[in-house]
């Protein structure tokens, strides 16, 4: 008797684990709230990612402007220093050696004989100091992603 007792036991204990209504397993109330944790979990990591990649979008655009206005400040200087002082003149935005226009702003680009050096000037200033015989180059930058930035090379001529 003892026998069939303890294995009557022992399949009424396996049969109860082993059935549908066990306490093991999740509710719906429980997968709700672990789906809801790791959708505000994503959320977070999906911002500090969108975050990160407009930081990076405005950080090229600022470098490839500053790289944009210094090599036309870098072109400028290099032509101009080759003239003599009396040949270089200023009239508006345009600079012209022996009356010919060589460095000109139109609309937002800045030209070297026709060519296009930058397009993305939103204005550009030339001083000439008879005194010191030399041009100061001021060039205001217009690009929408980035904060308007100023870049100004003076010239100082020898001859």
């Amino acid at each position: 008797m003892r026998k069939w007792k303890r294995d009557y036991l022992l399949k009424n204990k396996l049969n109860k684990n082993s059935s549908w209504k066990s306490d093991k397993g999740f509710t719906l109330v429980e997968l709700l709230a672990s789906i809801a944790l790791l959708s505000v979990v994503i959320l977070l990591a999906g911002s500090v990612h969108i975050f990160g990649q407009k930081q990076f979008i405005s950080q090229t655009e600022s470098a490839s402007q500053a790289n944009d206005m210094s090599y036309a400040l870098s072109v400028m200087s290099r032509d101009l220093r080759k003239e003599a002082f009396l040949d270089v003149t200023v009239e508006g935005n345009t600079i012209k050696i022996l009356g010919d226009p060589v460095f000109e702003k139109e609309g937002q680009r800045l030209l070297k004989n026709g060519n296009t050096l930058s397009s993305s000037i939103n204005d550009m200033t030339v001083n000439r100091s008879d005194e010191d015989r030399s041009l100061e180059i001021v060039l205001r930058s217009s690009r929408s992603q980035t904060q308007q930035k100023e870049y100004r090379t003076t010239i100082y001529f020898r001859r």
